[in-house]
């Protein structure tokens, strides 16, 4: 539900000062709905919701009371924003981190393309050791070859199970057949 004032048609957010439909008096938002005052400062109480709709955010005024302007969900429009929000989801999760043998592993962007190039030569060099890689706000570590190989491989691990969550909960949303069926696909889940 949404309480608007009908003059306006905007929703009616915080504690405002309004106005009384014939002007002679002012009270604040709660005052006015406490008292049940509603009808003389032209206040309605809008529902904003309908199954299988979406509010477009607008009222229309021209029947009183007004009522919530709704437009259709189309199944298709909701599997594709479903899925931007799953590629949103598994991008916090694969940049969320990991970890190794205990230690917090990060796991951005910047870090997956560090410890690929360190990877690189650490594969071609058993003797190569980083002396000072950054683990935490003012913590350094000496990483030998096989900790470099050993973390790229838990980066490369916890990024592609990110990538199969995403093409798992991918597939349920594409083959949902209805919104009930969309709606219960849990894209917070198997993170």
């Amino acid at each position: 539900m949404t309480y608007i004032v009908k003059e306006t048609l905007t929703p009616i957010s915080g504690n405002p000062t309004l106005t009384s439909v014939d002007g002679t008096e002012r009270a604040n938002f709660r005052t006015i709905l406490n008292q049940g005052r509603a009808n003389e400062f032209d206040i309605y109480d809008v529902d904003t919701s309908a199954k299988g709709k979406r509010w477009t955010g607008e009222f229309d005024g021209s029947v009183t009371p007004p009522v919530a302007v709704f437009e259709e969900i189309s199944l298709a429009d909701e599997k594709a924003k479903r899925l931007q929000e799953l590629a949103q989801r598994r991008y916090k999760a694969e940049e969320g981190g990991t970890t190794l043998g205990g230690n917090p592993l990060a796991t951005d962007r910047m870090t997956q393309s560090k410890i690929t190039a360190a990877y690189v030569k650490a594969s071609v060099d058993a003797d190569y050791e980083i002396t000072a890689w950054k683990t935490g706000p003012g913590i350094f570590s000496t990483l030998t070859a096989a900790t470099i190989i050993a973390a790229a491989n838990a980066i490369e691990a916890h990024v592609q199970a990110c990538f199969d969550n995403e093409a798992s909960l991918s597939s349920d949303i594409t083959d949902a057949a209805d919104l009930a069926e969309l709606a219960a696909v849990d894209i917070e889940g198997g993170w």
